[in-house]
């Protein structure tokens, strides 16, 4: 049976935002503009009346650390006002594990204390989380938790991991590589202009699609590769990519590779990003229920 989404059974949007240093600006503002219009756009959707939001939301900004917006926390979209959400570009680093830790914990329980019990659990779509960073991560790898986020499910149908890799001209590129592992296979777009991102999160967190073909098809045009992955080691001698210089050059290790390590010399950036696209996002519903601890 197809899910979808009602008032009866609302889709959570996890939306996890980098508050970093290197946000500030023009990237902080896309994405303060971007979640607002989100919101307004989900608070548009399904019947009237205060308490039949089709949409349930979460937002957990990081920084160095991770914090969740407790003023928003797990609420119906239509009891949230848009103009409270800002992200301001101040949070220091970029600790991306810390954002899923805090969000797979909820989602565990939210998944075995309202979905699963829920008559109509068969329906409901599951969470989307939406992730987007325009660096390096900071902390421990996060791929683990990445994995066990995407391993949640429901009947066999899975919460989705989307990702934006916010790689502007000028800045210096993110780690678009850390993202596409950490997103569902084929969920991970890169965008170029912060205008993009304002879309990303608009049209995916909106579209109460519920299967990968149906945000693939929504957030594949935004997608606009750019120059971006971590610094590779400084080499002797002529350029060249290890990737596919014939000798069979290895990538970097974990800890340089998700860390972004900076190597002496000139950096050099090779164009990794494959045309990729967001991935599906399925419902939710039932009581409110909080992430984190």
């Amino acid at each position: 049976m197809e899910r979808t989404v009602r008032a009866t059974r609302p889709q959570l949007v996890c939306v996890l935002a980098d508050n970093s240093g290197s946000m500030r600006g023009a990237k902080a503002e896309a994405a303060t503009r971007g979640i607002r219009e989100m919101l307004m756009k989900c608070q548009m959707k399904g019947p009237p009346g205060r308490d039949r939001s089709y949409f349930r939301f979460v937002l957990i900004q990081f920084g160095s650390h991770a914090a969740i917006d407790e003023a928003s926390y797990m609420k119906p979209v239509r009891e949230i006002d848009p103009d409270s959400i800002e992200i301001r570009g101040d949070g220091g680093g970029t600790n991306i594990t810390e954002a899923l830790e805090k969000v797979c914990a909820g989602l565990e329980r939210y998944l075995h204390e309202v979905v699963e019990p829920h008559p109509e659990r068969d329906r409901y779509p599951m969470p989307v989380v939406l992730l987007f960073s325009d660096g390096h991560n900071g902390g421990s790898c996060p791929l683990g938790v990445a994995d066990r986020i995407r391993s949640l499910h429901i009947d066999g149908d899975h919460v989705l991991i989307a990702a934006a890799s916010v790689a502007v001209a000028g800045s210096v590129p993110p780690d678009g590589n850390l993202l596409r592992e950490i997103a569902t296979p084929g969920c991970c777009i890169s965008v170029d202009q912060p205008e993009l991102l304002s879309e990303f999160l608009v049209q995916v967190g909106s579209s109460a699609a519920v299967s990968a073909q149906e945000l693939a098809r929504i957030a594949a045009p935004l997608d606009r590769p750019r120059l971006e992955g971590p610094a590779p080691a400084v080499l002797s001698g002529p350029v060249q990519d290890s990737a596919d210089n014939g000798s069979g050059g290895r990538r970097g290790s974990d800890s340089g590779r998700h860390n972004g390590r900076r190597h002496g010399g000139k950096r050099r950036h090779r164009n990794t990003s494959n045309h990729v696209i967001v991935q599906p996002s399925q419902p939710v519903g039932g009581e409110a229920y909080g992430l984190g601890d």
